[in-house]
């Protein structure tokens, strides 16, 4: 082999050097890629928690509760319409499935229909609204019904509330 062949065998040999260096440097950056593309989604799901977990945390949160009485008033059940959120809960709108029926007679059943048919302007954070809902003899009459699911629609800041 004279000088030109050595040459020659001697720029193969580093070209072929190069292409494996090049090959893993390729590999190399393939996984960075890959690593990179896990982390935006990674680093966009806890974006995506962290607005959820704001938006709750900013989110009016009007509860419907009947609780019994306490003090002066025991024996008697009460109808709480309350604000436990940290902002203002906007046109409040309440419904009662069943209707609500008071053993108390029909004037108590008239003003609690009235309390929720209407729309609550506002209530704003810790604000407990309490009416008389009925007296021991609700259990004596077993044609009124015993459990209500009350469905609350009101706005906070980020519009309406779910």
């Amino acid at each position: 082999m004279d000088a030109a062949e050595w040459i020659a065998a001697g720029s193969a040999g580093v070209a072929v050097l190069a292409a494996g260096f090049s090959w893993r440097q390729v590999r190399h950056a393939n996984r960075q890629v890959l690593a990179a593309q896990e982390q935006v989604v990674v680093a966009r799901r806890q974006l995506e928690h962290a607005q959820k977990v704001h938006r709750e945390q900013n989110e009016p949160y009007v509860i419907v509760d009947i609780q019994p009485a306490g003090g002066a008033r025991r024996g008697l059940l009460l109808l709480i319409v309350e604000n436990i959120g940290s902002t203002v809960a906007r046109n409040v709108r309440i419904t009662a499935d069943p209707p609500l029926e008071s053993a108390l007679g029909a004037e108590y059943t008239t003003r609690l229909q009235r309390a929720l048919e209407r729309t609550f302007p506002m209530i704003p954070p810790g604000r407990r609204l309490e009416y008389t809902f009925d007296g021991p003899m609700r259990w004596e009459n077993t044609e009124l019904p015993t459990a209500h699911t009350f469905t609350v629609r009101c706005e906070g800041p980020f519009g309406r509330s779910r």
